[in-house]
């Protein structure tokens, strides 16, 4: 079984040193508090500074609320979206998720998210694939028709036209066949 530490680093995910919630590797800032993260004067990576979500002012690292608006420096429950009082170091009041679970729910909705998105992909694809077999099959039916009309007034004509009419006939057919594979089979030839 993964850590959470294990399972965010596989996502590509850290977490916050403010607030706990997961964050992207390479990201300057936390999404669900603010914080401004970077390296710090002894080298090591922390928050630099918490940013106001309501009027947008950058504080002190340590301020507790904005020294602009004199809002609390709240941050966002990653489950739920309710608010979390700094000085809280417990459960979200909102829905009770516990502050050590922040981080492996972050990773688990950024993991749940890619997966939507290659679903998306996969989703595009068959469409796509669907659709030029389409336009191949009414390209073959065109041909097909022709070569019926041609044959009446030559014969020779005729034949070769219908022998060009297999050609895109058979190319909407590996296409039509193709699209009702089963996506899990497909992505595993990938």
């Amino acid at each position: 079984m993964l850590t959470p530490a294990l399972a965010a680093g596989k996502a590509g995910m850290k977490a916050c040193p403010r607030c706990a919630c997961g964050v992207a590797s390479g990201a300057a800032e936390c999404r669900y508090c603010g914080a401004q993260l970077g390296i710090l004067a002894d080298r090591m990576p922390g928050v630099t500074a918490v940013c106001c979500a309501g009027c947008g002012t950058v504080n002190h690292p340590s301020a507790k609320a904005c020294f602009r608006c004199r809002a609390e420096l709240a941050h966002a429950c990653p489950r739920c979206g309710g608010a979390i009082r700094p000085t809280l170091a417990a459960d979200c009041p909102a829905c009770g998720l516990p502050r050590g679970h922040f981080l492996s729910h972050c990773v688990g909705m950024a993991e749940a998210e890619q997966r939507t998105r290659i679903e998306h992909l996969r989703s595009r694809e068959r469409r796509g694939l669907t659709g030029l077999a389409l336009v191949a099959a009414a390209g073959a039916a065109v041909l097909g028709l022709g070569a019926l009309l041609a044959f009446l007034v030559d014969p020779g004509v005729g034949i070769m036209l219908m022998l060009a009419s297999i050609l895109p006939l058979a190319a909407a057919l590996v296409l039509a066949l193709g699209t009702r594979q089963d996506p899990q089979r497909r992505a595993g030839r990938r």
